[in-house]
């Protein structure tokens, strides 16, 4: 077989434009004032396209006036389409295990008893709503058309009732009995305006259930760390509270949820909505969070120094996980002759390429000879599996470079 190696950027088509994103007041307190605490230029998402915008400036800001942490400018619809069109794997999985542990947690506090209605927002396909009891009326929102007409095929004897609109807007005259969004609020560009509307189509008892991260719980070794670039706002215990408040909620449980950094919550109708309470320990949290984040860089900046000599590197990993290696450490960068492949599991990109690296089928490990190669795993998560898969394809333990001694929240 002939392999494609290729020098970094060796593809000049890629491109950026303004119409991916669009800048916006903070989602929380609707303050024009901000400041810039971490920016990543010309940050590509996925494969190479000479016919499609790649490349954004990431700009993470923090309000002055009530401290949340957001992306600005973020995401336009045009720029969710392009940019995530190929996230494959790395975006929408089938959370299939995480889905049982969500709808025992809902049982377990009489949510999903009787002739319950509950109502997901956020419902992509319908494949929570479809785990759910049969004695559950079930209502999924969605923007996404393609997923939903999906959804109604595949969970057709579900008897979900589907609703395609922006979910700033769309109407219900069916109150539901329990709301969720599972990751959903953190992706928003309007997250405030979301959970309005929902207060909206609410009725006095109709309890919300949010799970987003928090700053809090963003002790991790990853170094795509806490600031992930699919999220629009980045939440701590103080802005998700000021968020719902405004809209008209309160919460009345709070559940920080053990190996990842999720934090669930339930809230029910407010008779009003309140002001802003400002916590200025959120600019404590946030430094706090970036020092760490450094580490972890050097950490893995360690680890590609120890083999900074070798020419050929194969990069399991065609995500976004690769795109953070190029933009925060020097493996890219420290040899301009150096070649590499990239190989990925994921169908959506193989045959493609990334700043001009051919991406394969991990298949072609077993065909190559180690002598003057390493594999780079760039994989959180993954890490460990991936590891075992190489080895089984013939790759010798001491050519593969991890980069995490140990994999803990993600």
């Amino acid at each position: 077989m002939s392999f494609k190696w290729a020098v970094i950027n060796s593809f000049t088509g890629n491109s950026s434009s303004p119409a991916l994103t669009n800048y916006r007041l903070c989602p929380v307190c609707g303050s024009m004032n901000s400041r810039i605490v971490l920016e990543l230029g010309n940050f590509q998402f996925f494969s190479d396209s000479c016919h499609y915008p790649k490349r954004v400036n990431l700009r993470q800001n923090q309000c002055c006036n009530c401290f949340t942490l957001y992306l600005n400018p973020c995401y336009s619809e045009f720029g969710y389409k392009v940019l995530f069109e190929e996230a494959g794997q790395s975006y929408v999985s089938d959370g299939s295990s995480r889905h049982k542990e969500q709808i025992e947690w809902l049982k377990n506090r009489r949510f999903l008893k009787g002739k319950a209605r509950a109502m997901d927002v956020g419902c992509y396909d319908g494949r929570f709503l479809a785990q759910m009891p049969g004695n559950i009326s079930k209502i999924g929102v969605d923007i996404d058309k393609r997923a939903i007409d999906s959804g109604r095929q595949k969970f057709a004897e579900a008897n979900i009732e589907f609703i395609c609109g922006d979910f700033e807007s769309f109407q219900n005259n069916k109150p539901p009995d329990i709301i969720t969004m599972f990751h959903v609020l953190e992706h928003l560009q309007k997250p405030l305006s979301v959970l309005s509307n929902l207060r909206k189509v609410s009725k006095d008892t109709t309890k919300l259930v949010v799970e987003v991260p928090i700053l809090e719980n963003s002790e991790t070794n990853n170094i795509n760390g806490f600031f992930s670039v699919q999220h629009m706002t980045h939440f701590s215990k103080s802005t998700l509270k000021n968020c719902l408040a405004r809209a008209g909620w309160q919460i009345i449980e709070w559940d920080e949820q053990t190996g990842y950094n999720g934090c669930r919550i339930i809230a029910v109708p407010s008779v009003s909505t309140t002001a802003i309470e400002v916590n200025a320990h959120d600019i404590f949290l946030n430094l706090n969070y970036l020092s760490n984040w450094y580490k972890w860089l050097g950490e893995a900046e360690l680890k590609f120094e120890a083999c900074k000599a070798t020419k050929r590197f194969i990069i399991w990993g065609g995500g976004l996980h690769t795109e953070f290696i190029y933009q925060t450490t020097s493996f890219f960068h420290v040899d301009p002759a150096r070649k590499y492949l990239i190989v990925d599991s994921d169908t959506m990109k193989r045959g493609k390429s990334w700043r001009g690296i051919h991406i394969f089928s991990p298949s072609v490990l077993s065909k190559l000879n180690w002598a003057d190669k390493k594999i780079v795993i760039s994989s959180y998560g993954n890490q460990n599996e991936i590891e075992k898969s190489a080895i089984e394809m013939g790759v010798p333990p001491e050519c593969i470079v991890k980069l995490y001694d140990e994999v803990r929240v993600y």
